[in-house]
Order: C-alpha cells, then sequence, then structure tokens
C-alpha cells in the first residue's frame, strides 16, 4: 500500500510543468502526529506570492511525511534540470547531526539518530542535487523555537554542515522567515553575501555563501541581452528602457561608436561612387534643381550638401545612412532629376538672361530666395518659383531704383549681394 501512495505522489508531482527558469520549492511541515507542531510552517502561501511576484514558478508541499519526503527527492532530482535559479525553503522541526540536517516528516518519532535518514528530508542530498546550479542554488532552513526532539549528539544548528561548492544554505529562525524574504531577499541585484552580513546574525550560512541576487536586476539582465546581441537597435532600446540606470553612459558610447562605425562604412561607400569632383557637382546640381539647397555647387560635400542629401532620402523613405549617398541612391536621385527639368517649362522667350545673372544664379534655391526676398521688402514677384518671368523682372528694376542700384532688371552679382544683405 505504502508503495502505490509514493508512486501517486510522485506521479502526480512530476506531471507538473517543466519549464520554469527560475523554480522555488516551499515545505513546511506544521502539524505533526509526534512531535510538536510549528505553526510558522503555515505562511508558505504568503511566501509563495513573493517568489511569483519576483518570476519564480512556486510549488508548495505542506506537512509531508516520509513516503512523501522521499517523492520529493526524487522529484527535485527530475525538475532541476530544467531550473535555472533553484531555491529550496525548508520550515518545520529540524536536527542537524554530523555533516546533514534533516527536515523530520509529520510522522516522525525521533526516537534514534539511526532514523533521521528514514524520517526526515536529507538536506545534505537536497544539495547534492542542486550543485548542478552553482551560484544559483539556495536551501533557506527555518528553523522552529519549538521545543525539538532530544536525540543524543544532535541538535538544530547546520552551520558544520558542508555544503557543495556553489550552494548556498542559510539558516533562520522560523518567525523571521517572512520578514527577511518580504525585507531583501528577493529585491533585484540584491547580493545573498551582503545580505547576510547585514543581517546582523538572523541568517546563519553553512560554509560558502554567493554573491549572485536570487533576482536579476531588470537592468543588468537588458543590459547583458544587448551586450550579447550588440546591435544598434538593441542599446537604444534598452536606453530607452533605463535611461537613468548604471549602464546608461556605456550604452550611449556603445550607440556613438556604432553610429560613427556606420559612417564611416556609408562615407566609403559614397567615395567610390562620387570620386570626382565634377560627379559631387553632378548631385549637388541635381538636388538643386530637385529644391533642396546644397549652400553651393562647388563638389565640396559640407554641411549644407549633407543636410541636402538627408533631406532629400528623408522625402523619399530611402534606408540607409542619412546624409549619404548609396550607388542606387545617385542613380535614383539623376533620374527624378532629369525627369523633374524635363517637366519644368523654360523661363519665357522674351526674358533675356545676362551672362553676370547666369553665373550668380544658377541655383533653383538661390532664384526662389531671391523672389521670397523681394517679395518680404514689398516688391512682389507674382508666384515664387524660380522662373523670374516678367513680374520679377519688374520687382527686381523697382528694388534697384529704391536701391539707386543700375536698373536692369537682372540680378546681377552686386545686386544679389545687397539684396541678400539689405534689412527688411
Amino acid at each position: 500500500m505504502i508503495r502505490i501512495l509514493v508512486a501517486s505522489v510522485l506521479a502526480a508531482m512530476v506531471a507538473l510543468p517543466v519549464s520554469a527558469r527560475d523554480l522555488a520549492f516551499l515545505i513546511g511541515n506544521a502539524d505533526y502526529s509526534r512531535l510538536e507542531p510549528v505553526p510558522e510552517a503555515r505562511q508558505m502561501a504568503g511566501l509563495a506570492g513573493q517568489f511569483r511576484q519576483a518570476g519564480y514558478e512556486v510549488e508548495i508541499l505542506d506537512n509531508l511525511d516520509a513516503a512523501r519526503n522521499a517523492a520529493f527527492t526524487d522529484l527535485l532530482r527530475t525538475r532541476a534540470r530544467d531550473a535555472d535559479r533553484l531555491v529550496v525553503v525548508l520550515c518545520g522541526q529540524i536536527v542537524s547531526h554530523g555533516f546533514d540536517g534533516w527536515l523530520l516528516g509529520t510522522d516522525a518519532k525521533a526516537e534514534a539518530v539511526a532514523d533521521l535518514d528514514s524520517e526526515g528530508l536529507s538536506i545534505r542530498t537536497l544539495a547534492e542535487i542542486s550543485k548542478s546550479h552553482p551560484d544559483k542554488a539556495l536551501i533557506l532552513v527555518a528553523a522552529t523555537n519549538a521545543a525539538a526532539p532530544v536525540l543524543p549528539g544532535a541538535g538544530t544548528d547546520l552551520g558544520g554542515m558542508w555544503m557543495p561548492k556553489g550552494v548556498t544554505l542559510l539558516q533562520t529562525p522560523t518567525d523571521r522567515l517572512m520578514t527577511l524574504v518580504q525585507g531583501g531577499l528577493l529585491q533585484p541585484g540584491q547580493s545573498l553575501r551582503d545580505l547576510v552580513v547585514a543581517s546582523d546574525g538572523v541568517l546563519r550560512p553553512a560554509g560558502y555563501v554567493t554573491d549572485a541576487p536570487l533576482v536579476d536586476d531588470p537592468a543588468e539582465k537588458a543590459w547583458m541581452a544587448a551586450m550579447a546581441r550588440g546591435g544598434l537597435v538593441d542599446y537604444q532600446s534598452f536606453l530607452t528602457r533605463f535611461p537613468d540606470s548604471a549602464q546608461a553612459a556605456q550604452a550611449q558610447q556603445r550607440i556613438a561608436t556604432l553610429h560613427e562605425q556606420r559612417r564611416q562604412r556609408a562615407e566609403g561607400v559614397e567615395r567610390r561612387v562620387a570620386a570626382s569632383e565634377t560627379a559631387r557637382k553632378y548631385i549637388q546640381r541635381d538636388l538643386d534643381r530637385l529644391g533642396y539647397d546644397t549652400r553651393g555647387i562647388d563638389g565640396i560635400f559640407g554641411q549644407g550638401t549633407r543636410g541636402a542629401i538627408a533631406a532629400w532620402q528623408t522625402s523619399r523613405g530611402l534606408g540607409g545612412v542619412r546624409g549619404y549617398l548609396t550607388a542606387d541612391q545617385v542613380a535614383l536621385l539623376h533620374t527624378q532629376a532629369r525627369r523633374f527639368a524635363e517637366r519644368t517649362p523654360a523661363p519665357a522667350r522674351t526674358v533675356r538672361v545676362s551672362a553676370p545673372e547666369a553665373s550668380s544664379l544658377s541655383s533653383l534655391t538661390t532664384r526662389r530666395r531671391v523672389e521670397e526676398r523681394l517679395a518680404q521688402m514689398g516688391y512682389g514677384t507674382g508666384a515664387v518659383d524660380g522662373r523670374f518671368d516678367m513680374a520679377t523682372r519688374n520687382a527686381v528694376r523697382r528694388y534697384q531704383r529704391d536701391r539707386g542700384l543700375d536698373v536692369t532688371g537682372f540680378v546681377t552679382p552686386h545686386t544679389l549681394a545687397v539684396l541678400m544683405a539689405g534689412r527688411l
């Protein structure tokens, strides 16, 4: 009958989900048939809420007797394989002897040390199972203040236990367990070693204590993920989520570095596409035809040209690094500028353009700025389209006459200089 019961309990436990990343088992033995009860062990449901809020998958096991102790040991071996962090909390009647300790089962008699392995849950066995999670395994034992069983050579202090490397064993009174969990144990980024030091003896370790936390600092976790991927979008996303984190300055530096690397690569591509001064002037001319001011057609790609390229790229929804052209974009720019020129009517035949004006106003953008300037000063030019029709010529003549300039109707270099420098 006992074998059937054990098999049923184990089967039910193993059927639980196995996809947890962080896993906590909370075992509370409150109701003993032969030993003093431990009322504090009934608080496991409250602890479970704290662990779940911290992202753990939680299993609560109440009042384990000898048969269920054995089933739980087998369950832990199975579930530990699928866990990242592993926490086991034991609360109840605790007995220690030599290099081992036990959470006594609720049916324990505790009459002889030789019976402890069969009547209790071996803490050393739990530690051996947990050692496959170095620096991510904690066994937290809450020892009762109630009368413990008196056995020759046995006690309740686990400080002398030997623990596998990487497994932390902490002991605390049962009446401090809830306060401990709520007050710091599950705080993101909280070092277990620092917590032990700050507890002033409330937490008693057995040997090794890890410096790692039970719950990741969200910013630290996100930062490690961003560094693992290493992309510009990853660092930008991190900075958006954690602008005030300790890693924010590093994120900004890496973003700046990646931007500069992208810019250098784009500049290298563009240098091969527009290697000559003539090629660069053609690009500036095309931008100007389309209404993007490069601040001069001189073959030098300064801030004006970079801004014009970026504005054109944005208006067309083009990818790549803003302000730098690819071969495909240069071809597209030339095509659009040619088609624009073909659709734009030539100036009226009755309007003669002087050689000085043709030199100083070769840019469509500049001609529009002249018309805008004249209109701002009260000399109406009609449509601001850069065509310099008769309305524009008449406006230029009036302006020249009022300023004491040679009245020609043409925007000579001298007229242009006065117009642009004059006050409104």
